[in-house]
């Protein structure tokens, strides 16, 4: 199916903060579709384009028909939780897509950002994304998971709070490391307990704050929707659910939080690394290390009760430095390093902006190249004719 929206924006208002970018060679309302390839015809884009490389594949070998079942029917509800924008160059036949879903009422994850030879194409996509939720105005936040050491994604998302500012996106290491699902019961000397209402929920959103800055909790919705009741309400029109339970660890004597973990569940697969399931551990940035390892294994233990019916016998938990001693205490094994990028509504004019200058800059350096690939073939050719003669 296509959205009402068919050539991506062409049918929206375009917002004055757009329209100076609107007139570049790359214009996102043409050519633009919204879930226009099939779910086989974009994993096959995935896989021709090594998105889904040999060792990721062997991981989701598993769980490969799960993970296509829920893409399946997450589509059933057209753009509402899962959506790919494509382009596909007429000259060429090569796409570029990419793919968001609804992580909260009001926020979503950009991902999967692939071409298999189209860098205009890719271009269209990145900037259709974001002036189609600027016009649509409903969202509040969005992010983006990448590996740092990944250089194109490091710089498209990576320096975005240098365009827009601190205030309206951030960046936040991390590390992903995989936890066995039937770790046992630890005591704690301080206190575990479920965070629901009032007060927990103040105490988590003050130590969030604290520990990445205050745009990340809003980004997340852990006021407003602790335990994400509203999206999952969403997730359950086509059978599947998506919710966040919170536990929160205090240290001994003490009152005062000093570590939460925050278990997502949503259905498996729509992120290829797991994160839609990722168990997130929170860090007061002043806590003392040895509280951190005093309290993590029960704290750990405690989360474990999100993932009863997981289909994974692992839990992938994402956390901050911080977290390190205490993660390999508990036997996780790190996998590899992760940085979020978030952002808020107001942040995508200059994001589209953003976009645009690296591209320019990737363009000019592509056509210099070429250019000097032409230059050697015609002294080549003058070679070969001095030679002649």
């Amino acid at each position: 199916m296509t959205s009402p929206n068919q050539a991506g924006v062409s049918m929206l208002p375009v917002p004055d903060a757009f329209r100076q970018t609107f007139n570049t060679d790359v214009n996102p309302p043409l050519g633009i579709e919204v879930n226009a390839l099939s779910v086989d015809a974009l994993f096959d884009l995935y896989e021709r384009t090594n998105f889904i490389y040999p060792a990721k594949r062997e991981k989701l070998a598993p769980v490969w028909p799960i993970v296509k079942r829920n893409w399946h029917d997450l589509r059933k509800a057209g753009e509402l939780l899962l959506s790919s924008m494509s382009v596909t160059d007429p000259g060429t036949g090569a796409v570029s897509s990419i793919t968001k879903w609804r992580t909260s009422r009001y926020g979503w994850l950009i991902q999967h950002l692939v071409s298999d030879g189209n860098p205009l194409g890719t271009r269209a996509v990145m900037n259709g994304a974001i002036t189609a939720a600027y016009a649509a105005g409903r969202d509040r936040g969005y992010q983006n998971w990448f590996r740092p050491d990944n250089r194109f994604p490091a710089r498209v998302f990576g320096t975005l709070p240098a365009t827009t500012g601190p205030d309206q996106s951030a960046v936040h290491p991390l590390r992903l490391w995989n936890l066995n699902r039937n770790i046992p019961s630890a005591p704690c000397d301080g206190e575990i307990y479920r965070a629901r209402v009032g007060g927990d929920i103040a105490a988590l959103v003050e130590m969030a704050a604290r520990s990445r800055g205050p745009l990340w909790p809003v980004i997340e919705e852990f006021a407003s929707d602790p335990e994400l009741n509203s999206v999952n309400q969403l997730y359950q029109l086509v059978g599947l659910s998506r919710y966040r339970r919170v536990w929160m660890a205090t240290a001994k004597g003490s009152d005062r939080p000093v570590m939460a973990a925050a278990a997502y569940r949503g259905p498996l697969g729509m992120n290829f690394s797991f994160l839609e399931n990722r168990c997130e551990l929170i860090v007061a940035p002043d806590a003392d290390p040895s509280q951190i390892t005093a309290v993590a294994p029960a704290l750990l233990a405690a989360a474990t009760e999100a993932y009863r019916d997981f289909e994974l016998p692992y839990i992938p938990v994402v956390a901050c430095d911080a977290a390190n001693e205490a993660l390999d205490a508990a036997g996780a094994r790190w996998v590899r390093n992760y940085s979020q990028s978030v952002w808020t509504h107001d942040a995508c004019p200059g994001f589209y902006r953003h976009i645009n200058r690296i591209y320019e800059r990737l363009l000019t350096r592509v056509s210099s190249k070429e250019s000097e690939k032409e230059s050697e073939k015609e002294r080549e050719g003058s070679h070969a004719i001095a030679r002649a003669n």
